[in-house]
């Protein structure tokens, strides 16, 4: 689910949805793996990896589980399977639709490939940064032009 996707774009099958429900897939197994992934913990002795499951199990569904679980809803597909018409031209669907794009924080979450990155060219710590700010400054632009495009698109009279 890209941000264009959801502000602009109609509910129908296409190349897109199913493109969408693949990448709900790979999200889902990685739903599923976090409930059997080692997480870091503090404790007298410096970090440890905590390795028992219903600890790992309890972490997860305190800290990523509801917004996993939250955006992987397909409302989309629950909309095209009702049939109803009155559902797809339902406009707090385009709402719920947003709440999809939470999951790509996710990605956010891991930066191991900047930081390898960022030791592989030997960028100073000051330029990284100042580039990793652009990046997200610009993505959180084109999230709101999206968003702005997406309220336009809600309102009765429409110009867009």
């Amino acid at each position: 689910v890209t941000p264009i996707q959801v502000g602009l774009f109609p509910i129908r099958l296409d190349s897109l949805l199913i493109l969408s429900l693949c990448v709900d897939g790979i999200f889902l197994a990685d739903m599923a793996l976090q409930f059997f992934t080692m997480y870091p913990k503090r404790s007298s002795r410096g970090i440890i990896w905590e390795d028992r499951l219903t600890r790992i199990t309890r972490h997860y569904l305190k800290t990523w589980f509801f917004l996993d679980f939250t955006t992987l809803v397909p409302f989309d597909l629950i909309s095209l399977a009702s049939g109803a018409d009155s559902l797809k031209e339902f406009k707090g669907i385009k709402v719920v639709r947003v709440l999809r794009l939470l999951k790509l924080m996710r990605i956010f979450r891991t930066s191991k490939l900047i930081h390898k990155l960022e030791v592989a060219l030997s960028i100073p710590y000051q330029q990284m940064a100042l580039i990793r700010f652009l990046l997200i400054l610009i993505l959180v632009c084109h999230w709101m032009a999206c968003l702005w495009a997406m309220t336009l698109n809600l309102a009765d009279s429409c110009w867009v």
